[in-house]
C-alpha cells in the first residue's frame, strides 16, 4: 500500500483551503465587521502604523456601512467576504453556501468597484462538499494559523501576549472589529504590532500572496 496517499489525496481535497500566507510576512485579519463604532479605529490605527491588513466583511454589515468598507479599501487594505450572515455553515446546503459567497461578493463589488476571492467561513466552519463551491466560485478559504482569542478576553493584555509570543512567519492572525471583546482588540493593536515588528516580521496584507 501506497503510504503517501493519504496526504496526497487531503492535499487536492483541501488545496483551496489556507491558513498560512507566504513566509515573507505576517497578515493581521479582522472579522465579522464593518461596525461603525469599533472599525474606524483600527483603520485609524493601522494608518498610523502602516500596517495593512485584511478585514472579512459579512454582507449583512457592509450593506449597512458601505463608507467603512469604502474606506477599508481605499486605505490600502484588502477586503474578503465572510458570508452574508455570520452563521454557521457546517449545515448548509452547497447551494446555501454558494448563496452567501455570491451575495457578498456582489456587495463589495458594489461598494469598491473590485471583486474578492478571499472567503473565510464564520466560526471556521465548512462541510467538505462546501469546498467545490469555493473552487467554482475561483475562491481561496481562508482560516488562520494563530488566533488572537479577542472573541472572549477582556484584556488587551492577553491578547497581546498570546499573539506577539507565538507569532512565526507566515501566521495568518485572527482577530475581530466587532464583538463583545473588540475594545480590548482596539487597545492591544499597537502593542501586537510593534511587538510582531520587534520579532523582525514583515506586516502584510492578503491577496495574490496565497
Amino acid at each position: 500500500m501506497n503510504m503517501n496517499f493519504l496526504p496526497n489525496f487531503a492535499g487536492m481535497i483541501f488545496r483551496d483551503v489556507v491558513s498560512q500566507g507566504d513566509r515573507s510576512g505576517v497578515y493581521l485579519t479582522f472579522d465579522d465587521g464593518p461596525d461603525p463604532d469599533s472599525t474606524p479605529e483600527i483603520i485609524r490605527i493601522l494608518n498610523q502604523t502602516k500596517c495593512p491588513a485584511t478585514f472579512f466583511v459579512t454582507g449583512y454589515q457592509a450593506e449597512k456601512h458601505p463608507s467603512i468598507v469604502e474606506r477599508i479599501h481605499r486605505e490600502g487594505n484588502s477586503i474578503g467576504s465572510h458570508g452574508y450572515h455570520h452563521k454557521s455553515l457546517l449545515f448548509r446546503t452547497a447551494n446555501q453556501v454558494l448563496h452567501e459567497i455570491r451575495r457578498t461578493k456582489d456587495v463589495i463589488s458594489k461598494i469598491t468597484g473590485e471583486s474578492t476571492r478571499l472567503f473565510r467561513p464564520p466560526y471556521g466552519r465548512f462541510g467538505l462538499s462546501h469546498l467545490d463551491v469555493v473552487r467554482n466560485q475561483k475562491s481561496k478559504m481562508v482560516l488562520w494559523s494563530l488566533s488572537g482569542l479577542d472573541w472572549k478576553s477582556q484584556e488587551s493584555n492577553e491578547i497581546v501576549r498570546r499573539v506577539t509570543k507565538r507569532i512565526k512567519s507566515g501566521d495568518i492572525v485572527l482577530l475581530h472589529d466587532r464583538g463583545q471583546g473588540v475594545r480590548a482588540t482596539i487597545s492591544a493593536l499597537p502593542l501586537v504590532i510593534d511587538g510582531i515588528r520587534s520579532r523582525g516580521f514583515e506586516l502584510k496584507k492578503l491577496g495574490g500572496n496565497i
